[in-house]
């Protein structure tokens, strides 16, 4: 299951599709599947948001997950942050990060602290393009992240679930 995680965060960022919204992001997508939407950000920057994933679906391939993503204007440079169910019997989200350079995987970690399914999830993303990005998950999570990333995007997606994103 975690390979399929990895999978689909690797390559579902390279898919189309798309979502409106204003403050707050819906998005859902089938078991299997995923939807997304993305914005242009400035080179340095700060974002608070909430994530909350609610009504997992099943499927054999991918885990249900709520991702953002920070990358370059070609996307195969990124930093995507998440919050996944890996194993189909956890009742709990796992929080994770990949870093992604030229394709690859370079960088990935999957923490310790376990988040409710269908609690909502604060996280604040900061970012300057040398030197370095931050995040931060709920009160008790925070990462920083020596890369050098002149991020010019931002997405959200789901995977195999609901997935609202309030953005503050």
């Amino acid at each position: 299951m975690k390979l399929k995680l990895l999978a689909f965060l690797f390559f579902g960022f390279c898919l189309s599709g798309c979502a409106t919204y204003i403050n707050t992001i819906s998005l859902s997508a089938p078991g299997g599947d995923f939807e997304k939407t993305e914005a242009d950000i400035k080179p340095t920057g700060h974002l608070e948001m909430v994530l909350n994933l609610t009504n997992l679906k099943k499927h054999s391939s991918w885990a249900p997950n709520v991702m953002v993503s920070l990358s370059e204007e070609d996307k195969v440079h990124s930093l995507r942050v998440y919050l996944s169910r890996i194993e189909p019997t956890n009742d709990y989200l796992t929080a994770g990060y990949l870093y992604i350079k030229n394709g690859e995987i370079i960088d990935g970690y999957n923490y310790p602290q376990k988040f409710q399914i269908g609690v909502p999830v604060k996280l604040k993303l900061d970012w300057q393009p040398v030197g370095g990005y931050q995040f931060s998950l709920g009160d008790q999570l925070t990462e920083v992240i020596d890369i050098e990333m002149f991020a010019k995007k931002i997405q959200y997606a789901v995977g195999s679930g609901d997935a609202t994103i309030e953005l503050n």
